[in-house]
Parts: C-alpha cells; sequence; structure tokens
C-alpha cells in the first residue's frame, strides 16, 4: 500500500527500505538486510545523489551487514567510498572523523 501511495521512487520509500534492513539485521537475516538496504540505497542515491551523507550513512550500514557476512571485501568497499563521501564535503553523518 505505502508504496503504491507514494510510488517507489521517495524519500519515504527509500527511508523504510533503509530502515526494514537495520530491523532484519537485528533478528540475524543479514543476506536479507543486505537486499533492502541495497534497494532503498538505489533509491536514495537516485534522489539525493551519490555524495550525500545519508548515502555515507547507509554505506555503513551495509558495511556491517557485509561484514556480518564475512564479506570482508565488501564491507570495505562501502567504507571506502562512504569515507570518500565524508571526505568530500558530503558531511559526517556517523561522526566517524574521516582522518
Amino acid at each position: 500500500i505505502f508504496l503504491k501511495t507514494l510510488g517507489p521512487y521517495t524519500h519515504e520509500v527509500g527511508t523504510l527500505l533503509c530502515d526494514t534492513a537495520l530491523v532484519l539485521a537485528k533478528q540475524g537475516k543479514l543476506a536479507e538486510a543486505v537486499d533492502k538496504c541495497s534497494e532503498g540505497m538505489a533509491v536514495l542515491r537516485q534522489l539525493l545523489g551519490d555524495q550525500d551523507p545519508d548515502v555515507a550513512g547507509i554505506l555503513y550500514n551495509m558495511a556491517t551487514f557485509k561484514a556480518g557476512l564475512g564479506d570482508v571485501e565488501g564491507a570495505v568497499e562501502c567504507l571506502k567510498e562512504a569515507q570518500g563521501i565524508c571526505r568530500g564535503g558530503g558531511g559526517d553523518p556517523r561522526g566517524l572523523g574521516a582522518e
């Protein structure tokens, strides 16, 4: 109903998908969390752009999910991209200190 009412490419839908990913991760469903997070991030990237601080925060979450699955390379890639956003003036959504 939510998707039909708002449409698939709204900030609310992107955020809802990412929030759902967090819930799935807390339930130990990390593979499903990665999928939902990817969906939400795709929506938000389209709306906000690749350099938005929210995208950096989502990438951080994605890194934790991937690390939990043993995908260390994938986690590092996500963290590097998030760091690049923070260093590029996109802000530091989690206070990570991109030094």
